[in-house]
């Protein structure tokens, strides 16, 4: 352990304190020493050996003096004696009891809420009473620890949904920029990668493909579609190689006609190749990763008004997340959703990656037309797959294609 010198002997009594509470349950003693050459007069010295005199006399540290002739009359090195004293001879409060009224409040903004979530107050108070900064938040920043709360429940509470960043911050905290401020984005991004088995990474990527972004996405489709526009039908097929409308749009998406297929594509890249490579009359919708809710309601208004020998297909990633979005949409719909590029066989072609097991077992016991691919995510022999690394295919080319395919679930 490297030695503390310290030129004024109220930081070294305050040092001693701060050591003691970061690791209450040391066994060593802890000791500081006197920099007197950092002590510019002899006033100051006097002062620098009088305020330790007063504190020793106080019985909370003990001072020990030089044993050479040149240095007995000098203090060598003050060891602390007895917190308890030291805490009243400097009126200071236990940085234990500044932890819990900093924390006061906290748990209720998350109770009933998911695990990861609801612990995250008796981790800010448990850091804050060793004087560290969980998730990057010390004690004396209560009103942003109660905003990162918010801007987690917000999440859960769907206030992202078909909103801007700042409006989203807005109705979560009452701040348009609480998630700009000191770090927030960051750690929301971490806790929120993590409920969801996110892949770490830049902030901002992940608030985006979580739907936090800046501006609300536009619908995206290619295809058959047209829109309910104040009393008539405008016909947007011939729209190549795509449309996009703006989330307020959601209700008036109508199929133009009964396509072979209607396919979800999570990611931009796979979506602006399918549409554009592949010929044929599918009727194609980009999700943005986990659709927000105008997605979501275009996604229902299809499968609503679509005759039942329609199938729905769903390509995305090969992954945790990827996996939990194809769920979510098959949750959406009447009919079965299919995994389209999306099996054992394809994975086969991915990269190694180990601890899916405990994210997957649960999807792989169900009922999901997924659940096989998740049993592979949990096996020992997992591979992931970005689908940006397949080049689009048809659903109407693979062998598992039916145009009866679309039945009610």
């Amino acid at each position: 352990m490297s030695v503390r010198r310290f030129s004024d002997a109220l930081q070294l009594l305050d040092w001693m304190l701060d050591a003691h509470e970061r690791r209450p349950e040391r066994k060593s003693a802890v000791i500081a020493h006197p920099d007197y050459e950092a002590m510019p007069t002899h006033e100051a010295v006097t002062r620098f050996e009088e305020t330790l005199r007063l504190a020793a006399q106080a019985g909370a540290v003990k001072i020990e003096y030089g044993r050479k002739p040149l240095t007995k009359h000098e203090i060598a090195r003050v060891r602390l004696h007895d917190v308890e004293a030291l805490y009243r001879h400097l009126a200071r409060e236990r940085v234990s009891e500044t932890a819990a009224k900093a924390a006061e409040g906290l748990s209720d903004l998350v109770a009933g809420r998911p695990e990861e979530i609801a612990r995250i107050p008796g981790e800010l108070e448990a850091g804050w009473a060793r004087r560290k900064t969980p998730h990057g938040l010390a004690a004396a920043d209560g009103e942003l620890a109660k905003d990162f709360l918010k801007l987690l429940c917000g999440f859960l509470d769907g206030l992202h949904q078909d909103r801007d960043q700042r409006s989203f911050a807005r109705r979560a905290t009452g701040d348009s920029k609480a998630l700009e401020r000191r770090g927030q984005a960051g750690r929301v991004a971490k806790v929120l990668a993590a409920l969801y088995d996110l892949e770490p990474g830049e902030p901002r990527e992940v608030l985006d493909a979580l739907g936090i972004r800046k501006f609300p996405s536009p619908i995206c489709l290619s295809g058959a579609i047209s829109v309910a526009v104040e009393g008539r039908t405008i016909d947007l097929s011939a729209l190549r190689p795509y449309a996009a409308l703006a989330p307020d749009q959601a209700e008036a998406i109508r199929p133009a006609a009964a396509p072979p297929y209607v396919m979800t594509v999570e990611n931009f890249a796979s979506f602006n190749r399918q549409v554009r490579e592949i010929a044929n009359d599918g009727l194609i919708v980009y999700t943005g990763g986990f659709p927000s809710r105008s997605v979501q309601t275009a996604i229902q208004r299809l499968d609503a008004e679509l005759p039942e020998s329609v199938p729905f297909f769903h390509w995305g990633d090969i992954d945790p997340w990827g996996l939990r979005i194809f769920h979510h949409i098959e949750g959406l719909l009447a009919r079965s959703l299919r995994p389209h590029l999306m099996d054992r066989n394809v994975a086969a072609g991915g990269a190694p990656v180990a601890g899916n097991a405990q994210q997957m077992r649960r999807l792989a016991e169900s009922d999901s037309a997924i659940a096989d691919l998740a049993g592979f995510l949990a096996s020992p022999n997992a591979r992931q797959m970005e689908q940006e690394e397949h080049d689009p295919l048809s659903p109407q080319s693979c062998p598992a294609f039916s145009g009866n395919g679309g039945h009610a679930r």
